[in-house]
């Protein structure tokens, strides 16, 4: 299966799975967590990170064709339950992007509706309260980029490669990651400054 997400916390690693959530304090035995799954389409919302816990932003259901979306905001800090920190939210009511943290804020860029894909950026302080911070990023439309910091930078790797020190105002570093090649499909990180 693919579409999920791993997380370390506490010296222990976490996998969000379609069919359950899983944790392991070594990398070879893993049991299954009684945390259920909050947002529900692993393949079209993701989980964040963030301040001693994980957020859930938004819960999903269906396919790209017929869904239904919920701009609810969960989070758990004990692994084991998940608690609504909000029924409603200005969680823009869209899919395919990868939410990431950045100067104590959570962002979003891009991704997409059943109509159209995005070229905004957008934070948040608690995931609740969003404000979009610029329209017409540099880039274009974006849908299932990856962002990584590095350096105090941000770095937004989709085939192509951008950076930026604010979040904002975006610089492109090259056209293509792999010269000649399309590459999609995987999970950008750093590791020992790299």
């Amino acid at each position: 299966n693919y579409n999920f997400q791993m997380f370390s916390n506490r010296d222990t690693i976490w996998t969000f799975h379609p069919d359950g959530n899983w944790f392991s304090t070594n990398g070879t035995s893993w049991a299954k967590s009684e945390l259920p799954n909050s947002i529900f389409n692993l393949a079209f919302l993701d989980y964040v990170q963030f301040e001693e816990s994980v957020l859930g932003l938004g819960h999903f259901e269906g396919n790209i064709e017929k869904f239904r979306f919920k701009p609810e905001i969960y989070k758990t800090t004990d692994f084991r339950t998940w608690s609504t920190i909000a029924k409603q939210s200005n969680l823009p009511a869209r899919f395919f992007y990868h939410p990431f943290v950045f100067n104590n804020k959570i962002w979003i860029i891009g991704g997409e509706d059943k109509d159209k894909k995005y070229s905004d950026i957008w934070n948040s302080a608690d995931g609740i309260n969003w404000i979009k911070q610029k329209e017409d990023l540099p880039f274009g439309k974006r849908s299932g980029s990856q962002v990584v910091t590095l350096n105090g930078q941000l770095f937004l790797l989709d085939n192509d490669v951008w950076t930026s020190t604010d979040g904002v105002n975006w610089q492109k570093v090259t056209d293509e990651i792999v010269k000649g090649e399309q590459i999609f499909g995987y999970a950008a990180v750093v590791f020992d400054n790299k």
